[in-house]
C-alpha cells in the first residue's frame, strides 16, 4: 500500500567554484571549499537539466536539521524552522574532497526523527546535481482508547464501533484499524488480524458468526508507517438464536358455542406448543365468516391475548351461523396453518314440536313402556343433532319441566323406558332441545300401563 508522504525528496545542487574558507564551513586544513545549494520540497533548474518536483514538506514536520560530514572535515550541522513553510532552501560551503555525507532529518514538535535521508558526494572539480528521498522513520504507535461499543447484535453479526485515533504524522483519514476476535477472553492472536478496516473507519460490522456464541473483540490502530498501538481494551457480546421460521403445533378451534343469555359465542381450544415460543407466549389469530370456508386468513377478526384457551365473540346477529377458524402464533410471527371450522348461533327459536304430532306409549314388555313421536324440528339444528328430553309422571299433568327423567340420543324418535311397576299408570311428556340449548314447551302428554308379569 503506498502511504501519504512517506517520503519526500531532496535537492543537492553542488557548484564548482574557487574559494578558500567561508560558508557554512572550512575542512580542518583550510583546502578550497565549493557552494552547495541544498533545496527541500521545492523544484530546481540546474545545468540547463529540469529535475524532477520533489513532494511538498509535511505538514507535521517543524523543522529540518542538516548534517555534512566526513572524517576528513569538521562536521557542519544546522537546524531550520519549517515555519509552516513547504519547501525550504539552504545554502552551505563545503569543502573539496571525496566521502562527504549529507544527512537530512525531519523533527517534529516534540524533537523526534520523523524523515531521514541521506547520501554522499565527492566534491571536486565537476558541478553536480543529487536528488535524496526522505522516508518516513516515525516511531511513534497512533494514539487509540480502544474498542467502545458492540451493537447490532444478531444471530450471525454485530456492529464494532470506536472513536477515532490520532497519529503525530498520519490523519485520522489514513489510520486503519486492525480488530482480533476471540472466543475466549484474552484469546486474540495478536500476530495476525480477523479483519482490517478502511482508512479512516469507525465502525465495522463483523459477519458469519455462530449463533448462541459469545465473541471478544480487541480493535488497535495502525498509522501509515505500520506503528500499531497496543491498546488491551477488550469487549465481548453475545450473537443471538437463530431465526425462528417454525410455526406452532396446533389442534385448531375445539368447540364454539352459543350463549342465549349473553348473546355471545364462546370459542375454546387446547394450548398450541413451539420450539421457541411458549404455550404461555402464544396468541390466537380468530378468522370468523358467515359462510363455510369463507375466512379471510390474511386479516384476523379477533386476536387473543398470549396464552388464551377461550375467546367470547360478541355483537352478533341473532339466528345468524358463524363459522370459525382459530390460528396460533408465536413470538417469531410464525403462524400455523390448520383450517379446523367450527360454527354456531345465537339462537333463541325453540324447536318446533307441535301438539298435533303423532306421540304414543306403548306397553311391549314386562315392566316396559315405549314411546315413540315423529321428529321436530328446528331453524338451525338439523333433526339429526335435535335431542329429546322425557319427563316422566304417576299423575296425569305431574311432569317435573325443570328436571327430565330421560334425555335421547340425537335425532331419536322412540325410546324405551324400563324398570317400571306392573300395576300403574305412566305419564309421558316430550320436549325438544336444539343444539343452542333452546326447549320447547309443548305439553302433550300420552300414558300407558305396562304388562304385567307371568303369574
Amino acid at each position: 500500500m503506498k502511504h501519504r508522504f512517506s517520503c519526500f525528496g531532496i535537492l543537492i545542487l553542488i557548484f564548482l567554484q574557487a574559494g578558500c574558507g567561508g560558508g557554512g564551513g572550512t575542512s580542518d586544513s583550510g583546502s578550497y571549499t565549493t557552494r552547495v545549494e541544498i533545496v527541500v520540497g521545492g523544484a530546481r533548474t540546474a545545468s540547463k537539466e529540469i529535475l524532477r518536483e520533489a513532494s511538498a514538506i509535511p505538514s507535521g514536520v517543524e523543522a529540518i536539521r542538516f548534517t555534512i560530514s566526513a572524517p576528513d572535515m569538521t562536521t557542519i550541522r544546522r537546524t531550520i524552522s519549517t515555519g509552516g513553510r513547504t519547501a525550504i532552501t539552504e545554502i552551505f560551503q563545503v569543502p573539496v574532497g571525496p566521502g562527504r555525507r549529507f544527512l537530512v532529518e525531519a523533527l517534529d514538535s516534540s524533537g523526534t526523527v520523523v524523515y531521514q535521508g541521506e547520501t554522499y558526494a565527492n566534491i571536486g572539480s565537476v558541478s553536480v546535481s543529487l536528488t535524496v528521498n526522505v522516508v518516513n522513520v516515525d516511531p511513534l504507535t497512533p494514539v487509540f482508547s480502544g474498542l467502545a461499543n458492540l451493537t447490532g447484535i444478531s444471530a450471525t453479526s454485530m456492529i464494532l464501533s470506536w472513536a477515532p485515533a490520532s497519529d503525530n504524522l498520519t490523519p485520522q483519514g489514513d489510520i486503519q484499524y486492525l480488530i482480533y476476535m476471540a472466543t475466549a477472553p484474552g484469546a486474540q492472536n495478536f500476530s495476525a488480524p480477523a479483519f482490517t478496516t478502511p482508512a479512516g473507519a469507525t465502525t465495522y460490522e463483523v459477519t458469519g458468526l455462530t449463533p448462541l456464541t459469545t465473541y471478544f473483540f480487541v480493535v488497535r490502530a495502525k498509522d501509515e508507517k505500520g506503528n500499531i498501538d497496543s491498546n488491551a481494551v477488550e469487549r465481548s457480546a453475545t450473537t443471538l438464536a437463530p431465526p425462528d421460521t417454525t410455526p406452532p403445533s396446533f389442534g385448531g378451534l375445539g368447540a364454539a358455542q352459543g350463549n342465549i343469555e349473553l348473546r355471545t359465542i364462546d370459542l375454546s381450544w387446547s394450548p398450541a406448543t413451539d420450539n421457541v415460543t411458549s404455550s404461555a407466549n402464544l396468541v390466537y389469530l380468530i378468522y370468523m365468516a358467515t359462510a363455510s370456508g369463507q375466512q379471510n386468513f390474511s386479516s384476523p377478526t379477533f386476536t387473543s391475548s398470549a396464552g388464551a384457551t377461550f375467546y367470547r365473540v360478541s355483537g352478533l346477529d341473532l339466528s345468524t351461523t358463524y363459522y370459525f377458524v382459530a390460528r396460533a402464533r408465536d413470538e417469531a410471527s410464525n403462524i400455523d396453518g390448520n383450517t379446523v371450522e367450527r360454527s354456531a348461533v345465537i339462537d333463541t327459536e325453540p324447536p318446533a314440536f307441535p301438539g298435533e304430532r303423532y306421540f304414543a306409549a306403548e306397553a311391549t314388555n314386562y315392566g316396559e313402556i315405549t314411546l315413540t313421536w315423529d321428529p321436530a324440528s328446528d331453524n338451525i339444528t338439523p333433526q339429526s343433532q335435535i335431542v329429546y328430553l322425557i319427563y316422566q309422571s304417576l299423575t296425569p299433568g305431574g311432569e317435573n319441566f325443570s328436571s327430565p327423567t330421560y334425555v335421547t340420543a340425537p335425532g331419536a324418535t322412540s325410546f324405551v323406558v324400563t324398570g317400571l311397576s306392573q300395576e300403574a299408570a305412566y305419564y309421558f311428556v316430550v320436549r325438544a332441545r336444539d343444539l343452542a340449548g333452546n326447549i320447547d314447551s309443548n305439553t302433550l302428554e300420552v300414558w300407558a300401563v305396562p304388562i304385567p308379569g307371568p303369574g
